[in-house]
Order: structure tokens, then sequence, then C-alpha cells
């Protein structure tokens, strides 16, 4: 319901979602994992050519799916979050709705609206090492820069650059005019390159976090930061984020 408030699409978003007992140990855990299914590109309404494109946006822009029958987004959740003293120290799930987990509980809603996150388009198919998803670009890394570097735009770099660009914190950012935008409206005071929101793009390069997350030094904290920092349903900038994408966004609270 969070994402359907904010993102406009007339073709139904699958998800397929399950709980299996991901790595937990007593100060750490994998709370969960999510991405698109398919990519597509060069199909009827796509905003860039030659781009590929996270299946649920694809769908929005085209107007029907594109993969029928299909899920546009897999997503884990674990399931070892239940009390156990050996896993994060006794916390569990909290299921409510309202925000306000007891003690430190983790809020589920939260989690599961940063994964949905990934699915619907916060994520780049650039490997570790710079080399593009079959030899094309896709929409999220057509909006990161590297400042300082020359080039600096990252679709404009080599693969080694871009290798390098994803460890080149705290110089990774995002260029997009929305985020820009929402960033100055809410505001982000720290967190920042220039006026551009930072991208998490530590080094080595931490996989399943570097480059498809925002820093972790945004503040106020952002719900699409590498890893969880306390209940959070607000997906503004996420969503100002999804909009430099390619999605069409619903208005909400005289926001566009």
């Amino acid at each position: 319901n969070l994402w359907a408030a904010r993102l406009q699409s007339n073709v139904t978003i699958l998800v397929r979602a399950k709980m299996d007992p991901l790595t937990c140990t007593a100060s750490s855990a994998i709370l969960g994992s999510a991405g698109t299914v398919s990519v597509f590109k060069d199909f009827a309404g796509a905003p860039v050519a030659g781009t590929w494109y996270s299946g649920a946006l694809a769908d929005s822009k085209a107007g029907f799916d594109l993969d029928p029958g299909n899920p546009d987004i897999s997503a884990t959740f674990t399931s070892n979050l239940n009390g156990s003293a050996g896993c994060l120290g006794g916390r569990s799930w909290y299921y409510g709705y309202d925000s306000t987990p007891p003690g430190s509980d983790i809020d589920f809603v939260s989690v599961v609206t940063h994964e949905l996150g990934h699915g619907l388009g916060f994520q780049t198919f650039v490997s570790s090492a710079g080399v593009k998803f079959m030899s094309s670009n896709d929409p999220y890394m057509l909006k990161l820069d590297q400042f300082g570097a020359a080039p600096s735009t990252y679709s404009a770099m080599s693969d080694a650059q871009r290798g390098v660009a994803n460890t080149a914190d705290p110089n990774l950012r995002w260029m997009g005019a929305n985020v820009d935008a929402m960033a100055a409206t809410i505001p982000v005071t720290v967190g920042l390159s220039g006026t551009h929101v930072r991208v998490y793009a530590p080094n080595p390069y931490v996989s399943g976090s570097s480059v498809s997350h925002f820093h972790t030094a945004v503040s106020p904290n952002e719900i699409m930061e590498p890893s969880y920092t306390g209940p959070n349903h607000n997906i503004e900038l996420t969503a100002q984020l999804m909009k430099d994408l390619g999605w069409t966004l619903v208005c909400s609270a005289g926001v566009t």
C-alpha cells in the first residue's frame, strides 16, 4: 500500500515472497533481499533506448505485462528473527503497521518496503567490476556520477573506471533532478556531495549493498540505506528517485 500510493501503473505488480532461515548471528543478520525477476529494453514506451528496465517499471511504461504469468519481483525475508538468543540477541519481527516495534524488535513493514524498493528499480545491473549487463545501460546507472573523476558520468566511464567508482566513497552520488529537489525540501543535511545525495560505495565493495543504496551518512535516515536504522515508513526521497528512473508518481501531500 505504501508503494501503491506513490507509483502509478495500470499493470498489476506480482511479488513472489518467502521466508527462509537467512544468515543470523548474535550481532548481525541478513533481514531480507529482493530484486527484479526480469529486465526489458526497447519495448514500446521505453523512456530511453538500449536500456535495461526492471520488470515492474517496464510493464508500467509499456502499459501491459511484458512477462505474463510470471512474478515481477522476487523477495526473501529471514525466518530466524524469532526471539532466539543466537540471532540478534533475541530480537523478533514486529508485524504491526504503526512503526512502533516494542523494545529493539525489527519493524517488518520497514524491511519489506525497503526490499520492494529494490525490486521496483532501486538497483543497478552493473557488476562490481563495472561491467554493464549484456553491454547495455540501466536507468539507475544513468543517474550516477563520481565527483572529481574524468569522466565523472558513470555511464560514460570504461568498465575499469566504473569499477573504481563502485568503491569511490565519498564521491559517488545521485544526479537526479527529482531527488535533488526533495533533498532540499526535507532537508537532507548530511550525506551530500555538493547538493547531491551520496550513494553507498565503500572500499572494499560489499556485495548486495554497494552502489544500490543511499549512503549510511545520509541524515535524516533514509529507508534505502544498506542497513536497518529503525522503523521508517517514509519513502518520499526514494519515490523521487523512482521518478528519476522513469516512474510516474501519484500526488501525495502536495508532492508529485
